[in-house]
């Protein structure tokens, strides 16, 4: 018998706005040798043929699932199926969801993967929350602090974009025609507004870039996750009155095309949380040849490799604006960076990769 990979996600279904959602879906599709099965809302199975669906959500699901969906989940595994061989567990650290998942992993007796998606808001006491025969993190620092907590062995695996073909110059326009944009330099802040400062700076680096990049849009885009994010977004609207070239696009419906459309996509956030530790959009960044500007804190600075963007001290508008304008201006770098970035896409943080190194755990469970 085949011994089947139970995927326990969030619902593995469109839309893809979601990290937790979007780093199971690449692995399930770069593994095709791999039979997997996922769990999906009704009436909307997974569309591949190495990969069995699991009906028993209602919706596709929300940033924070439900209660009554957690249970639904935690019901299916204590039914089980002798056909699944392994789970494996996205999602990040929490009391509720570790509590039940460790639960299930001591009656049912399976073998178990998880996938820390992100680092908790406090490292201390995360052991606990910790409960897989393999831990996986998605970054190096998260590595090291699991270790400081208690947790050795913990194997770090990088998010991946998998190969795709470039966001075409059409998606592009019409990208960029969402926003009333024709050719202008564009400067994107694709993260949250509510989970660190990294908005604000932007918003306030934002009155520096342009004076001396007058053609240039600073563009917002942040798809809301808690209630406080309309209440941030409104102050950032007030800092940033009576300036036009400022654009808060809020959830746009093509994000990878805006990336692509991006002159530079700047993320100067002092912290990850409620995030993976390297944001997909900026892997996304990464493989459409768009130079970075990040925070120059762990984890994110693991992405700052074979000098793909430039790293600024979080929560100073003045080094953002500096660094930003120092790649509006400079064309040649801002291509050599973008080479170098295309490189990195398709081999440490590409899905090859990625699938790999999932399968040597898969095979050191299951064998």
């Amino acid at each position: 018998m085949i011994r089947e990979i139970l995927i326990v996600s969030k619902p593995l279904s469109p839309p893809w706005n979601d990290s937790g959602k979007v780093c199971a879906r690449d692995l399930v599709d770069a593994l095709p040798e791999r039979r997997f099965r996922v769990l999906v809302p009704r009436g909307r199975p997974y569309p591949a043929r190495h990969v069995a669906s699991e009906e028993i959500y209602d919706d596709p699901g929300r940033f924070r699932p439900s209660l009554g969906q957690n249970l639904r989940v935690m019901g299916h595994l204590l039914r089980g199926d002798a056909a699944v061989g392994l789970w494996h567990f996205f999602f990040a650290p929490n009391p509720r969801t570790s509590l039940a998942a460790r639960l299930a992993c001591r009656l049912r007796r399976k073998p178990t993967v998880q996938t820390v998606l992100s680092a908790p808001a406090s490292f201390k006491g995360v052991g606990r929350l910790c409960f897989g025969d393999r831990v996986v993190v998605l970054s190096d620092f998260a590595r090291e602090r699991l270790a400081q907590e208690g947790v050795p062995g913990a194997v770090r695996i990088y998010p991946a974009v998998p190969p795709a073909v470039p966001a075409s110059p059409e998606r592009q326009s019409a990208a960029r025609a969402r926003l009333g944009l024709a050719g202008e330099p564009i400067v994107l802040y694709p993260g949250d507004l509510e989970f660190s400062r990294a908005a604000r700076t932007v918003v306030e680096a934002a009155p520096e870039i342009l004076r001396a990049s007058p053609e240039a849009r600073v563009i917002v885009a942040a798809r809301p996750k808690t209630r406080a994010a309309a209440g941030v977004e409104a102050e950032l609207r007030a800092l940033a009155e009576g300036e036009p070239r400022v654009v808060f696009a809020g959830e746009v419906p093509d994000m990878r095309a805006l990336v692509a459309a991006s002159t530079v996509v700047v993320f100067p956030a002092e912290r990850i949380f409620a995030k993976t530790d390297l944001p997909i959009v900026l892997l996304e960044a990464l493989a459409e040849g768009v130079p970075l500007v990040v925070g120059d804190r762990p984890p994110l600075v693991e992405i700052l490799q074979d000098e793909v963007g430039v790293g600024v001290t979080p929560g100073v508008p003045e080094a953002l604006a500096e660094a930003t304008l120092s790649l509006l201006q400079d064309q040649e770098r801002r291509l050599a960076m973008g080479r170098r970035a295309r490189a990195l896409a398709a081999g440490p943080f590409g899905a090859p990769t990625m699938a790999a190194a999932y399968d040597c755990v898969y095979r050191e469970l299951l064998d």
